[in-house]
């Protein structure tokens, strides 16, 4: 078995000045069901889950979040019923977006 999964540092928003609101979303769609998938920490956590897709969105003021990171692992199968590996490139996309989404919405809230 494989396992993917992506860390997402908010500790680096304790170096502006002043408190940062802070919402960081991971949109995960399994195109090929996962055997299992966790998000931590739980703390200012939502997770909406429809069909094959799963929102998980913290939001929180870093000043009061405890945590350093806020993460993602999804257990997968290595091999289809016929042998190929599964591509999880369009995983390791999304997940870019993501991020890049997220410092963009910092970086805005910010000079707001």
């Amino acid at each position: 078995m494989n396992w993917v999964g992506y860390n997402y540092v908010v500790a680096s928003a304790r170096t502006f000045e002043g408190d940062t609101h802070e919402v960081v979303h991971m949109q995960l769609i399994e195109e090929s069901p996962f055997l299992n998938v966790s998000f931590w920490p739980n703390s200012c956590l939502t997770l909406t889950k429809e069909g094959t897709q799963t929102d998980a969105i913290w939001d929180f003021n870093v000043s009061e979040f405890q945590d350093d990171t806020v993460s993602m692992r999804a257990t997968v199968q290595e091999y289809h019923g016929s042998g190929q590996p599964i591509n999880l490139d369009w995983l390791f996309l999304s997940i870019e977006i993501i991020a890049i989404t997220a410092i963009v919405v910092i970086l805005y809230r910010k000079r707001g």
